[in-house]
């Protein structure tokens, strides 16, 4: 049986890239609108992390680290002072476009809107790491499970091109109303290295829940299966202390 030699806290900082797939099928209904008629994007999104975490060394292992963490993921809406620049910056969830004039979108005439599932989880998991080197400088393979709740489940932003037809503030909180988040599960793997009291993180983090909940409702939208098939998790950390070596030392 193992029990904890050391444990050493910290605290990281980092950053999360992914999608969410199936949006234009949970809002998009194939019958009222023929292929070949709009055309949508699903884009990858940033999200900031932060966090603490402690590293577990168990007796008689040395090679073998158990990381336990709680980490805050946010994520940003657009920027309020330019809500309709379309060509600015894209850290958005889906696009959707209505084309015109056969395959040629017309800007005055063409609808375009976008969503920002602007959903912050509280993310709670477990790694195992495997560490080899000397010294300070140390790196290795990690594999682990973690649940995010969601903190932010309503959060959505709605933009179009034409806010006289809704208005968006309107579209907004009835898309909010039947759409809301999920909890997050993940299983992730990745690579990491301790340089002194310094962690550095990039990991796989591969989504096998359901992030999207359709309630019942007048607009069509289904409940189908929006996972994240691919997020990225890229971070720092810091520990209070140096730990000891991973090689062991003869008796």
């Amino acid at each position: 049986m193992l029990s904890a030699q050391g444990i050493t806290p910290g605290f990281r900082l980092g950053t999360t890239y992914g999608y969410m797939d199936g949006t234009a099928q949970t809002i998009i209904r194939d019958e009222w609108y023929p292929e070949g008629s709009y055309a949508t994007s699903t884009r990858f999104r940033w999200r900031g992390l932060i966090g603490a975490y402690l590293d577990i060394q168990p007796t008689n292992v040395e090679w073998l680290r158990i990381e336990a963490s709680v980490d805050y993921e946010y994520a940003w809406g657009p920027s309020k002072t330019d809500p309709m620049d379309f060509d600015g910056p894209r850290n958005h969830d889906f696009e959707y476009i209505d084309w015109f004039n056969g395959n040629t979108a017309n800007s005055a005439d063409s609808l375009e809107y976008r969503l920002w599932f602007n959903y912050s989880y509280l993310n709670i998991g477990t790694m195992v790491n495997l560490l080899f080197g000397s010294g300070d400088l140390r790196f290795g393979p990690s594999m682990g499970f973690n649940v995010g709740f969601n903190v932010t489940p309503k959060n959505i932003t709605y933009r179009s091109n034409h806010p006289e037809l809704g208005p968006d503030l309107l579209i907004q909180e009835n898309i909010s109303n039947v759409v809301r988040g999920g909890t997050a599960t993940w299983l992730i793997g990745g690579i990491g290295a301790q340089a002194g009291n310094f962690d550095l993180f990039v990991r796989y983090r591969f989504g096998l829940s359901d992030l999207l909940i359709t309630e019942a409702n007048s607009y069509n939208f289904i409940d189908n299966r929006n996972s994240a098939p691919v997020s990225w998790f890229l971070g720092a950390g810091y520990r209070f202390k140096k730990p000891d070596s991973p090689i062991r030392k003869a008796r």
